[in-house]
């Protein structure tokens, strides 16, 4: 049953994984069933979610950004790089939030596919933080999966390009790739 954090009656926590709750039956504003009035049964409702206080996303995110800065200040990599993958996770970032926005006006949607060749891309730490910011795309299990592979894939493109000897050569190429782009 769809719960929205507005039916919650104490707005003290959310619901998680093994709580009883009560609830009214209701419908949104589409004619979709969900649940009304929900209130915690025979828990303190005020009892804190277990677990450390910093999402794992935001984690991940966190050391990604703080390994790749220890491999540019360590002579791994132009500084170019770590402006490719902010870039992308800004760009992954607005494509999840339009994606959501458009989910809930039930208009055209971002398909799937391009969500994950922009992850595939350097923007994945964007899309890590907008599915836990905007709570989008989270519970699709074939979505999730295609979302970790691009990741790997991903990280170990980058480490290949770390170790490469032709790093210079292509880090070259992308420059002039992002000249190119940026000059019209």
């Amino acid at each position: 049953m769809f719960v929205h954090v507005s039916a919650i009656s104490s707005a003290a926590r959310r619901p998680v994984a093994g709580d009883v709750v009560r609830y009214g039956l209701g419908r949104d504003n589409r004619g979709r069933a969900q649940a009304r009035d929900v209130e915690f049964v025979g828990m303190d409702s005020a009892r804190p979610r277990k677990g450390v206080g910093v999402d794992v996303r935001i984690g991940v995110v966190a050391a990604f950004f703080a390994a790749l800065a220890i491999v540019w200040l360590a002579g791994g990599f132009p500084a170019v790089l770590i402006l490719v993958y902010t870039v992308a996770s800004a760009v992954a970032f607005g494509m999840y939030a339009l994606d959501k926005k458009a989910a809930r006006e039930d208009r055209w949607r971002i398909a799937e596919s391009a969500l994950h060749l922009v992850s595939l891309g350097g923007g994945w730490p964007g899309a890590l933080l907008a599915q836990k910011a905007l709570r989008h795309k989270t519970r699709k299990a074939g979505f999730q999966l295609m979302f970790r592979l691009t990741v790997v894939a991903n990280c170990a493109l980058l480490v290949w390009l770390i170790a490469s000897s032709e790093t210079d050569a292509m880090i070259g190429d992308l420059r002039a790739l992002i000249a190119l782009f940026l000059s019209g």
